[in-house]
């Protein structure tokens, strides 16, 4: 958009301004992905998160001011875990892009 479709009084925003904006624009995408996956709300300790439907220790919240997602301690460990066996289960294979 440029200046001239603007309501008069607006500037447009600054190539940063932009870049944090279409961040926001990501997270909130991100926030109704989990929420369609059952993910639910909930509170704690002031902070607004999304907690996954079977184990509420394991969440996700987003930085209000950057739209950053940040995960839970619990999150990271079981992400690491599934990383761990899935390199235990595919260890000495080769890799085949016909397969």
């Amino acid at each position: 958009m440029n200046e001239q479709d603007l309501p008069e009084g607006e500037e447009a925003l600054t190539p940063e301004e932009e870049a944090v904006d279409a961040k926001l624009q990501e997270a909130e995408r991100q926030k109704r992905e989990l929420e369609q996956a059952g993910w639910q709300w909930r509170e704690t300790d002031g902070t607004r998160l999304l907690a996954h439907p079977a184990n509420p220790d394991i969440n996700v919240w987003f930085d209000p001011y950057t739209g950053e997602q940040l995960l839970s301690p619990k999150l990271v460990q079981r992400l690491k875990e599934d990383a761990d066996r899935e390199r235990q289960a595919t260890a000495g294979q080769e890799w085949n892009p016909v397969a």
